[in-house]
Formats: structure tokens, C-alpha cells, sequence
């Protein structure tokens, strides 16, 4: 009976700790929090570890989009897509900005702004260069997050054929891997229509796709 309560009473970490990544995983996700960091990086160890490659690298690519500086989420989704083996995978919009290291960039506009303040009285062009900085960093800053709530890439949750058509009868066009990130082009009921990394497009079901703003259905 004790024993009992101590398991229903476990947190989700300590079920990961004890090597029940699958209960893990599965009491994550009866508290969503796909916005929360702290929430998708639990879930993106336990679903890597129970082997659910799709609901991992969902995590893990918002992750690294979110911040690209976190050298923990960028070595486990490195470990993740090397599970997963080779993938054709969709580069999201403008992917050089929306891998811009955030933190330095955050700590360079702060600077600049400082200095900026310091020489403020002189108004030299010491002045105006410190400020030209401090604005190139908030547009870079901005253009990041702008990038990442545009981002409409999808994740195959599960092995799957991209068809020539919305139906499930259509020709195959490409074997999808599961974990493959995939960019949406189009809706069309129950299907959505992608493009894959190498340009090729078709039709995916809509329950075998994972979203990297939604998190984890």
C-alpha cells in the first residue's frame, strides 16, 4: 500500500530517474506546458528516452529556436536526429537569424546602450555608433522572435508515405521518417500538404504531423 502511494505520488522526474521514461512522459502530458522551457526539455528527455523520436525533436528544434545558445537542448537534439538517422529536413525561415546567438546579442545591445547614455551630452559619432549598435540588436532581437512565431514547420510523429494527393490510396512520393521536419504548405481536411528539405512536396496525414509552436498533442 505505501509503496502504491509513493509511485502515485512520484514526480515525473523522479519516474525518469528511475528509468520509467514512458511514465515520465506520459505525466507531462497531463499538465501541458509548450510554452514553458523547463516543461519541453523534461518532455524531450522522456520522449527521447521512451523512444519517441517525433515528440523529441519537436521539443528539441523549438528549443533551439527559442534559444540557441543552450548547449544541453543542442547536444541532445544533435543525439536525437543521430537516432533518428538521416533525415531530409526543412530549414526554417531565414535560418542563419533565427540561429543568432541571443544571449551575446542581448549582452552587446546592453553595452551599447550604456555607452550610448555615457556619451550622450558629446552627441560625436562615437555616440551615434554606440546608438546605430544598440538598434541593430533590437531589430536582430526582434527579427528573431518575428521569425519564430512565423515558423510553420511540422515534425512527422510517426513513420509515414508523402502522397501524391490527399488520400490514402494516392501514389507515394518519399518514406518520411519519423522525427523529419517538415515545412507546411497547405491544409485540405484531414491532410497537410508539405515540402520536404530537398523541395519535394505532397500530403501527410494531419494525426501523423507534431507542431513546433502547439508542442505535443
Amino acid at each position: 500500500m505505501m509503496l502504491a502511494l509513493l509511485l502515485l505520488a512520484a514526480t515525473p522526474q523522479q519516474r525518469f530517474e528511475q528509468g520509467d521514461a514512458a511514465a515520465a512522459l506520459h505525466m507531462l502530458e497531463q499538465t501541458p506546458q509548450p510554452k514553458n522551457a523547463v516543461w519541453r526539455y523534461n518532455h524531450a528527455l522522456s520522449a527521447h528516452a521512451a523512444g519517441q523520436l517525433g515528440k523529441a525533436i519537436s521539443d528539441y528544434e523549438w528549443l533551439t529556436l527559442d534559444d540557441p545558445d543552450d548547449d544541453a537542448v543542442r547536444i541532445n537534439r544533435l543525439l536525437a536526429r543521430l537516432d533518428r538517422g538521416v533525415g531530409d529536413d526543412a530549414e526554417p525561415p531565414l535560418s542563419q537569424l533565427t540561429r543568432l546567438p541571443l544571449r551575446s546579442l542581448i549582452a552587446i545591445g546592453l553595452l551599447a546602450v550604456f555607452m550610448a547614455l555615457l556619451r550622450r551630452q558629446r552627441a560625436d559619432s562615437l555616440f551615434r555608433a554606440y546608438r546605430n549598435l544598440a538598434s541593430i540588436c533590437l531589430l536582430l532581437f526582434a527579427l528573431h522572435h518575428l521569425l519564430l512565431a512565423l515558423d510553420s514547420r511540422a515534425v512527422a510523429g510517426r513513420q509515414g508515405a508523402l502522397r501524391e494527393r490527399p488520400d490514402a490510396q494516392a501514389r507515394k512520393l518519399l518514406e518520411i521518417p519519423e522525427g523529419n521536419l517538415l515545412s507546411v504548405v497547405g491544409t485540405q481536411g484531414d491532410w497537410i500538404e508539405v515540402r520536404s528539405g530537398s523541395g519535394v512536396i505532397g500530403w501527410l496525414e494531419r494525426s501523423a504531423l507534431i507542431s513546433l509552436q502547439k508542442g505535443p498533442e
